[in-house]
């Protein structure tokens, strides 16, 4: 496990990070674009997501602890937070990676 702290800027969340995190993409249908940065601070605020980020397109990138959620809770979450039951989503990619690994590539440590 890693601790979480402060690399180039950026802070890491508190706390420990487990040694696979998920990454996926998602795509949300009937999207409506004022709703992206809401969304995307109502992800963020989520204990068990580490990065999100949403473009105005319905695009949805995040990187999740799967150890704790599913991407079922998470969509789940997307439905609550808009109020928008009929979006559908559609699972774009989704892939485990190694948190060691993931830091180097984007901090280089």
């Amino acid at each position: 496990m890693l601790e979480g702290r402060k690399l180039c800027g950026e802070t890491l969340p508190r706390g420990r990070l487990p040694k696979k995190l998920r990454l996926a993409t998602l795509e949300m249908t009937e999207f409506k674009p004022e709703l992206a940065p809401y969304l995307q601070y109502n992800l963020l605020l989520e204990e068990n997501i580490i990065r999100a980020s949403v473009s105005r397109t319905g695009k949805i990138r995040l990187l999740y602890n799967p150890e704790k959620t599913t991407l079922d809770q998470i969509i789940k979450i997307f439905r609550d937070k808009t109020g928008l039951d009929e979006v559908t989503t559609k699972i774009l990619s989704e892939k485990d990676v190694e948190t060691r690994e993931l830091l180097e590539k984007t901090y280089n440590i």
